[in-house]
């Protein structure tokens, strides 16, 4: 088997790093995937910070690996903490960051319709 293996604290250190650097205090690593239909993504914000109003492309989770951020979706928004996980919505999205945090995003692509 060949397995790739990311070690989450260091991951989130350097994603909380990169965050404090960027002026959108915003960072993406996109981590190896074991196919096509899985992404895999590591994000960092600095407090305040935001991903702006987003579809989403499948089926996903977002873990919260330090900090807290509430997602907005559908008139709706949920407080998601440090070590909790959140199904995210079938529309349209956004996710603010309540002080500096990193997640994981773990999403299966749909199915592209012909």
């Amino acid at each position: 088997m060949d397995a790739v293996i990311t070690q989450l604290a260091g991951l989130t250190a350097a994603l909380n790093a990169a965050a404090a650097e960027s002026p959108r205090g915003v960072a993406v690593q996109w981590l190896t995937s074991p196919n096509d239909r899985l992404r895999i993504a590591g994000i960092g914000l600095t407090a305040g910070s935001e991903l702006a109003e987003h579809d989403n492309p499948g089926d996903a989770v977002l873990q919260v690996l330090s900090g807290a951020v509430t997602v907005f979706a559908s008139g709706d928004e949920v407080d998601v903490l440090a070590d909790e996980i959140l199904e995210l919505p079938h529309a349209r999205h956004r996710v603010v960051a309540l002080g500096p945090s990193t997640l994981l995003l773990i999403q299966v692509v749909r199915d592209s319709v012909a």
